[in-house]
């Protein structure tokens, strides 16, 4: 299982998917992000709008109770390193 920190959330990434924790190093969050809560929830929001659409991961678990999280379908590497290799303007209607 592959690990990786951002700025808001953790992804602990599996082969089929992958679980997203918000605040798991317990900082203080930029005023721009919001809050923790409101970070999660546009991650849910972002996904539910793309469900179905081919490329991005699809939502299958959100959580809020003990953990700020969800569950989504692995969809290969991130192309973090590679986007500009890239047409992202391909994706503008998504």
């Amino acid at each position: 299982m592959k690990y990786a920190i951002g700025k808001s959330a953790g992804c602990f990434i599996g082969d089929d998917s992958v679980v997203k924790i918000f605040n798991i190093r317990g900082k203080a969050i930029k005023p721009a992000r919001g809050s923790y809560e409101l970070c999660w929830l546009r991650e849910t929001t972002c996904l539910s709008r793309l469900k179905g659409k081919l490329h991005f991961p699809q939502l299958l678990e959100s959580f809020n109770d003990d953990h700020l999280g969800l569950r989504m379908t692995a969809v290969g590497e991130s192309l973090f390193d590679s986007w500009h290799e890239h047409n992202l303007s391909a994706y503008l209607d998504q």
